[in-house]
């Protein structure tokens, strides 16, 4: 017969040990893709929240001339909007803007669009936690 002088093969001590290795390891990478999928949304909402913003300065910029002081001031969309500008979709995206008269003369308007979003978009109950502000300006 043989004497059996070694024996080959992993211990319950060394299988333990891997199986707490490979669990701290999931559990960083888990924490990293939850971290990247944060910053991912905040990314789309504030770019989506950026066009927003030179969409309405585009719309204010095509108005005529003598129709500024008397059409604009301050307005807003009158609700929740969504990524396209369209409201009562079920949107997270709040826009105003105002215009003021920069020189006494009158001769320059100063443009200020700001654009709010919520974190959850079912949930406009809370303040608005992140904001796009665009400033312009336009001449008569």
């Amino acid at each position: 017969m043989r004497a059996t002088g070694s024996k080959r093969g992993f211990t319950l001590v060394e299988v333990m040990i891997a199986i707490v290795l490979t669990a701290i390891s999931i559990i960083g990478i888990v924490g990293l893709y939850l971290s990247q999928a944060r910053a991912s949304g905040y990314s789309r909402h504030t770019t989506e929240a950026s066009t927003l913003a030179e969409d309405q300065l585009e719309q204010l910029f095509r108005i005529p001339a003598p129709c500024v002081p008397a059409c604009v001031g301050a307005g807003n969309d009158g609700g929740v909007i969504d990524a396209e500008g369209r409201t009562g979709t079920g949107g997270s995206f709040t826009r105003s803007w105002t215009m003021t008269t920069t020189t006494a003369t009158q001769t320059f308007w100063d443009i200020l669009i700001t654009v709010t979003w919520y974190e959850a978009e079912d949930d406009t109950t809370k303040p608005p936690i992140h904001q796009v502000v665009l400033r312009g300006r336009r001449n008569l």
